[in-house]
């Protein structure tokens, strides 16, 4: 790895490391504990072939890497920045979709769930194995249930989106939601992304020459 790799796989890995101690209930200042765990998730992702970043010799072993620790971590911009295969993006979007169902509905819902709803479309035994076509039709019908669900609560879904990455439970009634603080910052988070109109004064002669004149107006003599 260049010096630039190893900083972004350091940044990386400190990150799947904090949140896979805090699950595992290990202390995450254990230093054999923490060596160990990264020694294990290389050897993983590199299929056996290294379990230390000195090993790490190729892209394609970047690659992976990265990959891994950026799922580790739930980090989904590092994921979608390192996921280059269609099949392995198409099955990480499809994970999030069902994931976002599965708050929503307080019902797990993974791909043996999609096979069993989506019989007509003759889903594989793998979400990996699903070819591209079929992958943006389960994306789509995952995705309709979900606004569903969000539409009968009066949610908008970029706001559940929010909600659900804030670690806020799903709450179908508004008052409460409206009270909740991490649905509060979901909601205002994205309010304040939405674009407002803006007027382009230098497309509107007119308007800019009536602009200049009521400012000349003003100015002392």
């Amino acid at each position: 790895m260049t010096p630039r790799e190893l900083g972004a796989f350091w940044t990386l890995e400190k990150k799947a490391w904090a949140r896979c101690a805090q699950a595992m209930g290990i202390r995450s200042n254990d230093a054999s504990e923490h060596e160990a765990w990264r020694h294990e998730q290389i050897h993983q992702a590199t299929g056996g072939k290294t379990q230390s970043v000195k090993g790490v010799t190729t892209a394609l072993l970047l690659g992976k890497v990265m990959l891994h620790f950026a799922t580790l971590a739930d980090d989904d911009r590092e994921v979608e920045k390192w996921t280059s295969e269609p099949e392995r993006r198409n099955a990480w979007v499809i994970r999030q979709k069902l994931a976002l169902l599965s708050w929503a509905t307080g019902i797990e819902h993974d791909w043996n769930y999609a096979r069993g709803i989506f019989v007509q479309m003759h889903l594989p035994e793998s979400v990996l194995d699903c070819p591209s076509d079929l992958a943006q039709k389960v994306m789509m019908a995952v995705d309709t249930q979900f606004r569903r669900y969000c539409a009968d609560a009066g949610i908008r879904p970029a706001d559940a989106e929010r909600a659900k990455a804030l670690g806020a439970p799903w709450i179908s009634d508004k008052m409460e939601r409206d009270f909740h603080p991490l649905w509060q910052e979901a909601c205002a988070a994205n309010l304040d992304r939405q674009e407002r109109p803006r007027f382009d004064h230098h497309a509107n002669p007119q308007k800019r020459h009536a602009d200049h004149a009521q400012k000349n107006a003003l100015q002392p003599a």
